[in-house]
């Protein structure tokens, strides 16, 4: 009797083993721990760069509204009761003092430096990754909102009789512009994953 228990156990384990289909883990598809942590890092830095900046003024795009366009935005303003707000002058009402307008500066050069290293990184720690789309466009979002910002600061300082050539605008500027070579390579990795899959 134990020996036909364990013969019957033994032919339904084996059974059950024949039946599980064994697919080829196909390489690309899955992502490393790494690689998620990555990805997120670079969302949310994107993101928390775009809503700082909206919430602050310096910016007129407001991530959780996207059914409003981004030249319309940028053309008009942001329209509240049919009232084109001027930027500039809305931020001036709050931050009256150059030093604050200063500091501000400071500030906003510190979320769109991390923005760009933590990109960065993403793509030096994940040089086979091509599906940056959903990065991309967050990236994208925060790039509109960082140039935005360098305008607004910029003609915050002329209104107030500061020069905007000042080292911590010049600093500003920069980092857009580094904000923007990173967006531009995650570009054209997207674009060579199509290519290549054309």
């Amino acid at each position: 009797m134990k020996r036909l228990a364990i013969g019957l156990v033994l032919a339904v384990t084996l059974s059950a083993c024949a039946t599980v289909e064994m697919a080829p883990v196909q390489s690309g598809t899955l992502m490393s721990q790494s690689e998620i942590q990555d990805r997120s890092a670079v969302k949310l830095s994107a993101r928390k760069l775009s809503s700082v900046f909206s919430t602050e003024g310096w910016s007129r795009i407001n991530p959780s509204n996207r059914s409003q366009s981004a030249v319309n935005i940028l053309v008009r303003g942001l329209k509240k009761t049919g009232k084109v707000i001027d930027p500039v002058r809305n931020y001036l009402t709050r931050r009256s003092e150059s030093d604050m307008i200063t500091a501000d500066i400071s500030r906003a050069d510190e979320y769109v430096v991390a923005t760009t290293i933590s990109a960065r990184e993403f793509l030096r720690n994940n040089p086979s990754a091509t599906d940056v789309g959903s990065e991309l466009s967050d990236l994208e979002t925060a790039l509109l909102s960082a140039r935005q910002a360098e305008a607004m600061f910029q003609q915050a300082l002329a209104e107030k009789g500061v020069s905007e050539n000042s080292l911590d605008m010049a600093r500003l500027s920069t980092s857009v512009d580094q904000l923007r070579d990173v967006t531009d390579a995650y570009g054209i990795r997207l674009r060579g994953s199509s290519a290549g899959a054309s």
